[in-house]
């Protein structure tokens, strides 16, 4: 079926529509992969196009299970490079209630506003008065017109690594889409729909969710999630060294572990739980902050506000949490950004004076609070960690270096590759920076996630390099496509196997997908994307892991346990046939149906 966008000119204050022929989209999916390929048509122009894209997949707000999401995209101000962020909730599926598939967004404001859809009709609204406020406030000001994606005084102020937030807690949180929406002086983009998105074969779609829903609920991993959110994964990732401990250098803290873990969480935090349209799992997690009740903390935020910095008071991380989330930043960057200047601060290369009178502690939550709203502002020392920890090594010298966590300047999320070294591959080699969802590497290892379509069922030795280029280039394929395109969840698509995606996508689209076929659109928008990234200037050393997360631990699950990257890369690099510039052939290019991309990448 066509996909129908709705173009907006910030500059012009107008907006308009664009239609893309179902089959220039089919080879793209939706998505991240749609975004990319409207991105790379810009591009051949020559300039940087400052654009950014709202895109929902095929399957968003259908009754297809564990699909509500949708895909912010742009030229990230952190990495410079190809920049995503997804998130669930409710706004993805309302505009396509309202018949668009996706926003495209043109040039800057002279004034701040917000755009505001309601069915076919769209216009942008003078936000004067809710420049300033943070997402909470604003959303509160604008839910009664619709659903509303917002962000705060971090993206005010340009913070490189800025969030977009929905309805209060569904974050669309790295690579700094919400700088962008700042720089675009956009407040908010609120959608109200009355409509439903197409769908070709109801009956079959029907079938296909009753289907997802029984096997969800024997699904071990999937009821994990459903009594305890994402936190879920704290108890099996600590078991085998998993969760990254004070900025990546500790490999075990049972004491802190006790305090962090899914049973404490619930008797201090309490067990409220939420979900995103369609979802029969609700992993989100309400708790009690200063009163009110307020989305809880997620497993990536209780590591990198816990477990990075020592700091075992659950409480805590649930105010660090609010406040990330009403001030609008990323908790991985953020969290990432203040471990990082902790060590440099206990290894003397920062020191008060630097900070201005901030001491940054192992185990102390106070400065951190102090911490956060100078970084949202961009003011004294918050200025400085408002530019990711990259740039902040960049600053203080060679010797900060040995603490960066960083790959492509995105810092690392919390899954530590010196527990499954194919992850590690995967981090190496993402077209974002180290990401752990824009590939199935993460599941596929643990073999929490098979592909018995392509002979893949595990299970796999996580300690090795054997085989593992090949597993990652087929993760990274199938994650771009059932991920970044399709936009299914991670968490909840772990019930979804690559043959039920593809049925899903026949019977909405009317379009069959084979699984060789869905593996094919992975790996075209993966090659795709990886393509900008040369054209935006990224280089082929940059293929490579920082030496924290490299460097092995003394205890701990893990220990002694160092990915083999040099050995993994060589063989992923065969498998996807790159040359010395880390250039994809000229020819398969041309035969994915990227000829564009391969005359301005070999021009």
């Amino acid at each position: 079926m066509d996909r129908r966008l709705l173009v907006v000119d910030l500059d012009r204050g107008s907006c308009s529509r664009q239609t893309i022929p179902a089959a220039a989209a089919r080879p793209f999916i939706g998505g991240g992969g749609l975004a990319a390929h409207l991105f790379a048509r810009e591009l051949e122009a020559g300039a940087r196009p400052e654009i950014l894209y709202l895109l929902t997949g095929p399957l968003t707000g259908t009754r297809v299970p564990f699909t509500p999401r949708a895909v912010l995209a742009a030229i990230s101000p952190l990495t410079g490079l190809w920049g995503e962020a997804n998130f669930g909730g409710w706004l993805g599926p309302e505009l396509r209630r309202c018949g668009f598939d996706g926003i495209v967004i043109r040039g800057r404001a002279r004034e701040p506003v917000y755009l505001e859809v309601n069915d076919d009709a769209a216009r942008l609204v003078a936000a004067g008065d809710l420049w300033g406020q943070d997402t909470y406030r604003t959303t509160a000001r604008l839910a009664d017109r619709g659903r509303v994606l917002a962000i705060g005084p971090a993206g005010e102020n340009g913070v490189r690594y800025a969030a977009a937030v929905s309805d209060y807690g569904h974050v669309a949180g790295r690579t700094g889409m919400g700088a962008v929406m700042g720089s675009k002086r956009l407040k908010a983009i609120v959608v109200k729909g009355s409509g439903k998105p197409p769908v070709a074969d109801p009956q079959t779609v029907e079938e296909l969710r009753r289907r997802l829903v029984e096997e969800a609920a024997e699904n071990l991993v999937l009821q994990a999630l459903r009594f305890y959110g994402t936190l879920s994964v704290m108890e099996s990732g600590y078991l085998i060294g998993d969760v990254p401990m004070r900025n990546w250098s500790l490999g075990e803290w049972d004491e802190g572990f006790d305090r962090l873990g899914v049973l404490s969480y619930r008797e201090v935090l309490g067990d409220g739980d939420a979900t995103c349209f369609g979802c029969p799992l609700a992993c989100k997690r309400r708790v009690m902050v200063g009163g009110e009740e307020v989305p809880g903390p997620e497993y990536e935020t209780v590591a990198s506000f816990g477990t990075m910095l020592m700091i075992d008071d659950l409480e805590a991380i649930a105010r660090f949490n609010d406040l990330c989330n009403r001030l609008g930043m990323d908790t991985i960057t953020c969290g990432s950004t203040v471990a990082f200047a902790t060590e440099c601060m206990e290894a003397g290369i920062l020191t008060p004076e630097d900070t201005g009178g901030i001491r940054l502690r192992w185990g102390d939550p106070e400065p951190v609070l102090e911490v956060l709203p100078l970084i949202a502002r961009c003011e004294g020392f918050g200025a400085r960690l408002a530019r990711g920890s990259a740039a902040l090594a960049e600053e203080l010298g060679e010797a900060s270096r040995a603490f960066l966590t960083t790959v492509r300047r995105l810092e690392a999320p919390m899954h530590d590759p010196r527990a499954l070294h194919g992850l590690g591959l995967a981090y190496a080699t993402a077209t974002r920076g180290a990401c752990h969802v824009d590939s199935v590497a993460l599941w596929l290892e643990q073999s929490a996630y098979l592909l018995p379509e392509f002979g893949v069922e595990g299970p796999f030795e996580p300690h090795t390099a054997e085989g593992k280029g090949r597993m990652v280039a087929l993760a990274q394929d199938i994650g771009q496509a059932k991920c970044a395109c399709a936009i299914v969840c991670a968490n909840g698509g772990l019930g979804m196997s690559v043959t039920d995606l593809c049925g899903a996508l026949g019977a909405v689209t009317g379009q069959p997908y084979s699984p060789a076929e869905l593996r094919e659109c992975g790996e075209r928008v993966f090659l795709l994307k990886r393509c900008l990234n040369l054209l935006l200037g990224d280089e082929p050393q940059n293929d490579m892991l920082p030496e924290r997360l490299r460097l092995p631990l003394a205890r701990g699950p893990a220990r002694g346990s160092s990915p083999e990257i040099e050995t993994m890369l060589v063989e992923w690099r065969r498998v996807r046939g790159l040359d010395a510039r880390g250039r994809p052939p000229k020819e398969r290019l041309v035969a994915l149906g990227l000829e564009h991309v391969a005359e301005a990448l070999y021009r």
